[in-house]
């Protein structure tokens, strides 16, 4: 029988007591095997229970990655709500200090003297006892006095705006508190205020003018309004 190399595989003479390729020892090597070794059978898996265990670890989330999902979905959904929050807290102060100026304006032009109530302080109306008919009549009269020919219309650009300061604020409370008391319920607060710079476009039938003049707007117990 073929004698062969244990260490490198070459075929040797039967009297090799070297290997004449890798020059390893083989006269005292151990005999090669003539027959390989017989396989281990291949083991059998159970398949449904493979599925349910490797499947189940492999799908489910690690307790710390649970936990972290959670609090990202938490902080996503408070986002959300702060979100939706100053959304509707612009939408019913009339979108910041521009919308009582928008009220006014658009009052003036369409003589609407409901419009013309948005504008300003309900206790402004109260202590006047006036009702929308009476702002309507001064909005007609107002116009008149523009002096351009009929249907005058009033345009205006923000040229800028001056943040009022925390003693100009408290002065405004306290004036309104005591000017209005018998209208008011509680004392109001007055959190901000700007005096906003414009520039007023007035066109009518006979002729157009411009103009620029400035204007109060306050925060008054949350809500925006114009002060005349």
């Amino acid at each position: 029988m073929a004698k062969f190399c244990n260490y490198c595989g070459t075929q040797l003479s039967d009297d090799a007591a070297f290997c004449p390729n890798c020059g390893s020892n083989v006269a005292s090597a151990a005999p090669q095997a003539s027959a390989p070794a017989e396989s281990t059978p291949a083991q059998t898996v159970d398949s449904s229970s493979y599925s349910s265990s490797s499947t189940a670890s492999a799908v489910a989330p690690k307790e710390g990655g649970n936990n972290k999902n959670l609090i990202i979905g938490v902080c996503a959904a408070v986002a959300a709500v702060v979100v939706i929050f100053f959304i509707i807290s612009s939408i019913v102060s009339g979108f910041g200090y521009k919308g009582p100026i928008k009220k006014y304006f658009t009052a003036i032009n369409k003589e609407d003297g409901k419009k013309y109530m948005k504008a300003i302080p309900k206790f402004v109306s109260d202590a006047a006892d006036k009702d929308a008919g009476d702002y309507e009549d001064y909005l007609k009269d107002l116009k008149d006095l523009m002096d351009v020919g009929k249907d005058p219309k009033i345009s205006y650009d923000i040229i800028d705006k001056i943040e009022k300061t925390d003693d100009e604020l408290e002065n405004y409370e306290k004036s309104i508190n005591k000017k209005y008391k018998k209208q008011l319920d509680d004392d109001v607060e007055v959190s901000a205020g700007y005096e906003v710079l414009l520039k007023l476009t007035v066109k009518g039938s006979k002729r157009s003018k411009k103009d620029f003049t400035s204007v109060t707007v306050l925060k008054i117990d949350g809500d925006w309004y114009f002060m005349d």
